[in-house]
């Protein structure tokens, strides 16, 4: 199957409506028709960037797995640094507990990755008996680059320290159509 991947510029404040889960894809799919529609017939300023590619995009991703993680142990993800704490800091962002079993704790991180306001607009975490998936929000090649790493012997993540698997996307120079 092949896809069309679209980059819509607009100065529109409610643009992030068109990203947000919706119980109707129709409702969705509409207010992308009133945007493009109202950039045809002038009443707004639009710029789009089209590419295609013939596959399927595939997002990047790679594992972390804990063995009985001590205090102070790393990961590192796209550089920014997570720290194993016994009692973390509400107020510190980058900090998990390490408190539990392996599969708690990994739970605390998937948790602390998802939640960090810069790690949550690159990749999501999800967690499973002591090992934390982490993938590249973005489907496609531009996740192979996104580093991962860790710290001490107690966390060891997979591949060469980058996520791996993307594959796909957008495969052609874009071409950009403006109604400025």
């Amino acid at each position: 199957m092949s896809s069309l991947v679209i980059t819509i510029k607009t100065a529109r404040a409610d643009v992030a409506d068109f990203a947000q889960d919706s119980s109707c894809d129709i409702e969705g799919l509409q207010g992308l028709r009133n945007l493009l529609d109202a950039a045809v017939g002038s009443h707004e300023p639009l710029v789009a960037d089209l590419q295609y590619s013939t596959t399927d995009p595939v997002a990047a991703s790679a594992t972390l797995t804990l063995v009985s993680v001590p205090a102070d142990d790393t990961a590192v993800i796209a550089g920014v640094t997570l720290t194993a704490k016994a009692s973390p800091d509400p107020e510190e962002p980058s900090e998990w507990s390490q408190a539990g079993s392996d599969t708690v704790d990994a739970a605390s991180l998937a948790a602390c990755i998802n939640a960090h306001t810069t790690l949550n607009k690159l990749v999501l975490a999800t967690s499973a008996a002591g090992v934390v998936t982490v993938t590249c929000l973005v489907k496609g090649l531009i996740g192979n680059h996104l580093t991962i790493t860790e710290g001490g012997d107690s966390i060891t993540a997979t591949g060469s320290g980058l996520l791996t698997g993307g594959t796909g996307g957008a495969t052609s120079v874009a071409k950009t159509y403006s109604s400025l």
